[in-house]
């Protein structure tokens, strides 16, 4: 005996217990074959587990939410034992009505609470009570079973479908969902639409440019149905093979290739930062990427992505001064232009050293400042300034003014270079890694 609490969804006949796992929902005591639920919503209920029978695994539960909308939840869960069948015995009609295109009460009546309808009243609502839709003739005469009653008249149940492009830029992506809206000629109307998918998510919506990138179109397809009875609009739906499409792998195709992508933006000349945090990369593009950082991606996400997936001359380099070295108290840091680096902060037990390591470099780059000298931030703005005007007059013209003048004397700057780089016989890593060592004090 058990009063845990689980989500299950209905969608397609079938029981869903997750994204993967599920039951045909003929095994089930719902009245399949005198109702049906609506195709285009989104069904998720909340139930209560009372016993389960380990012999005929057979799960009675009851259920406590009609209309549940906690899809991680859902997505996390997994059953611990193989169900066969679920019972639930009971349903609150006041709560399940609403969920159903089509219904005849009066056959599963005694599985109801909450229902006082009189026949005069299901007669009202006689353009549900057809059983089986799809097995019908469009247009014949139907007879309704209504209690010991039968009704004779003349339904007409037309069923059509229109295809249609929507532009991504007209789309809203939701939680669990994408909306749109579209004029439909035949009803002189325009009406919204909803097709779901768990695995979109709210904040995708300012980045729809990339999802179009991705799946390389700029729109995406749409195939609508609508249901009329008596000529009348009860029921419409949509789908969409593009939208269906967004799976995790889509989704985390975008994800590399927004954050290959930043190693090529360019910073806006309204922009005086030399010095960037994740965050502030995501904001760069602010024409087709109004969001931002998304995925929640740090610093060190990014450099492992971008190791990972570019074939970086230098990434042992930036391995180890990511992974052993940058100071666990602060962020790495970003540069950007003319070309793509990182700023780590090396904490040193008499001194600080800021590294600079350019993607696929040629040389490192370390600034040392004495301990105890100015606040930690002071010194990034400082290091910025720096960065700045070698981004202005160029590195050399830099190096020069340092060995030649008294430009930042009180700081000690160490370049070393990459001789070997790429050699077939000669592996310079252990000599730069033995230098970088020697002057990180």
């Amino acid at each position: 005996m058990t009063n845990k609490e689980i989500l299950l969804k209905i969608k397609n006949d079938k029981i869903w217990f997750n994204d993967k796992d599920f039951i045909d929902i003929k095994n089930t005591d719902i009245p399949i074959e005198h109702l049906s639920f609506k195709l285009h919503k989104d069904i998720m209920w909340k139930v209560q587990m009372k016993e389960f029978n380990k012999i005929t695994n057979k799960l009675s539960v009851d259920i406590v939410d009609y209309n549940c909308k906690d899809h991680l939840t859902f997505l996390s869960q997994t059953p611990k034992k193989e169900i066969k069948f679920l019972e639930f015995k009971n349903f609150d009609w006041l709560y399940l009505e609403p969920l159903l295109l089509y219904y005849q009460p009066i056959k599963f009546i005694t599985l109801l609470n909450n229902f006082n309808a009189k026949p005069s009243d299901t007669i009202q609502k006689e353009e549900k009570l057809i059983k089986n839709l799809d097995k019908v003739n469009f247009g014949e005469s139907l007879t309704l079973q209504v209690g010991n009653n039968e009704i004779k008249r003349e339904a007409i149940v037309t069923k059509f479908e229109e295809e249609f492009v929507i532009d991504f830029n007209d789309s809203v992506f939701m939680l669990g969902y994408v909306s749109f809206s579209k004029h439909i000629k035949k009803f002189n109307q325009t009406l919204d639409f909803r097709i779901t998918n768990e695995n979109i998510l709210t904040e995708f919506d300012n980045i729809k440019y990339w999802f179009s990138k991705k799946l390389k179109t700029k729109k995406f397809h749409v195939k609508a149905t609508f249901i009329l009875i008596d000529n009348k609009l009860k029921e419409f739906y949509a789908t969409s093979k593009h939208i269906d499409s967004i799976d995790q792998n889509l989704i985390e195709g975008v994800k590399v290739q927004r954050t290959l992508e930043i190693t090529k933006s360019i910073r806006p000349q309204e922009i005086d930062k030399a010095l960037f945090t994740s965050d502030d990369l995501f904001c760069l593009d602010n024409i087709n990427d109004l969001e931002g950082n998304v995925f929640k991606q740090t610093e060190k996400d990014i450099l492992d992505m971008l190791i990972e997936k570019c074939n970086v001359r230098n990434k042992r380099e930036l391995t180890f001064l990511s992974g052993s070295k940058q100071s666990l108290n602060y962020r790495i840091r970003f540069t950007n232009h003319p070309n793509f680096g990182f700023i780590f902060f090396i904490e040193g037990e008499l001194n600080y050293h800021f590294v600079w390591e350019l993607l696929n470099s040629h040389a490192t780059y370390i600034w040392t400042i004495e301990k105890g000298k100015k606040e930690i931030d002071l010194h990034y703005k400082r290091i910025e300034i720096i960065i700045n005007t070698i981004l202005v007059n160029g590195r050399e013209k830099y190096k020069r003014a340092y060995r030649t003048t008294n430009q930042d004397n009180d700081l000690i700057l160490n370049i070393i270079n990459h001789q070997d780089k790429g050699s077939d016989f000669i592996d310079e890593f252990p000599k730069w890694k033995q230098r970088v060592n020697e002057l990180i004090t």
